[in-house]
């Protein structure tokens, strides 16, 4: 125990002495964890919950994963498209991405995490949004406008 006090007391002296490191390392560690417990904190809510869709049991999530790094990976667009043309199996296809987004309120900006979506993303999990309207087709394309479906909790 003795060793401890020891390391702790040198960690905290050269801790003092660079300032400008320490802080940098601090920031960088707070960044970290938030941005791990936001995406998190979706994932679990949309994916890991699965209580929370109206027949759990029909939800499966599909990733793509290379041979040389056994990782989740988002499948691309065009790769959607694809398995919607293709496919024989599945009722509807729907894709997202996590990502964050900046929020401009006057003067201030603020970064949130959300995601990005195929149109079809809430239809396919049977949800239907309390107020407004679903995402169109028409806004998936490159020049469409920007549209956004808010949560009751943000």
């Amino acid at each position: 125990m003795s060793n401890f006090w020891q390391d702790l007391r040198l960690a905290l002296r050269g801790m003092w002495k660079q300032p400008g490191f320490t802080a940098i390392a601090v920031i960088t560690l707070a960044l970290g964890i938030g941005s791990n417990t936001a995406i998190f904190s979706v994932i679990n809510a949309l994916i890991l919950n699965a209580s929370n869709f109206v027949e759990p049991e029909h939800v499966v999530a599909l990733w793509r994963t290379s041979k040389d790094k056994p990782q989740k990976n988002s499948v691309s667009y065009i790769d959607v498209q694809d398995l919607r043309a293709q496919s024989r199996s599945f009722e509807s296809i729907a894709a997202y991405k996590m990502n964050g987004f900046t929020l401009v309120q006057q003067d201030q900006a603020e970064r949130v995490q959300g995601m990005r979506v195929t149109a079809n993303f809430l239809s396919t999990l049977k949800v239907h949004p309390m107020l407004g309207r679903d995402f169109q087709v028409e806004e998936e394309k490159t020049n469409s406008n920007d549209v956004v479906i808010l949560s009751h909790q943000f």
